[in-house]
């Protein structure tokens, strides 16, 4: 009798553990996106600042504070955007993503943003290139 108590009491203890787990959490709703950085040769930029805007498309005015990111290239000129959807208030495959690279050359400060404007969905993984000139 006693083994068939504590067999009992065994299996009870685990279904109550297995049970507890945390089904409150929602799943993160996220995209990838990555933006290389690459010279007129084709040489990757390492250390350039990559700014990604949300519904606003960037110019020469526009404030860098606006920004809803800002992650910088690596080695190979790679610089990768992961993206809560949900914090970022990006509804998907609606809201433009536009995403820039400022440089200066001499005391000029200049814009080169990418080609057009992406929108992601959840689980997407998308590449773009900004070429500059140097």
């Amino acid at each position: 009798m006693k083994k068939v108590y504590l067999l009992f009491l065994t299996l009870f203890l685990g279904a109550v553990l297995l049970s507890c787990k945390d089904d409150d959490e929602a799943p993160v709703l996220g995209a990838y996106v990555g933006v290389t950085v690459k010279n007129l040769l084709g040489t990757p930029q390492s250390g350039m600042d990559v700014y990604m805007f949300t519904n606003v498309e960037p110019n020469e005015t526009t404030d860098l504070s606006t920004a809803s990111e800002k992650v910088t290239t690596d080695s190979v000129g790679l610089a990768g955007f992961k993206l809560n959807l949900v914090e970022l208030n990006i509804t998907e495959s609606e809201t433009p993503l536009y995403f820039a690279v400022y440089y200066k050359v001499g005391d000029d400060f200049i814009l080169k943003a990418g080609e057009e404007s992406l929108t992601v969905k959840r689980n997407d993984e998308k590449e773009i290139t900004i070429t500059i000139p140097f």
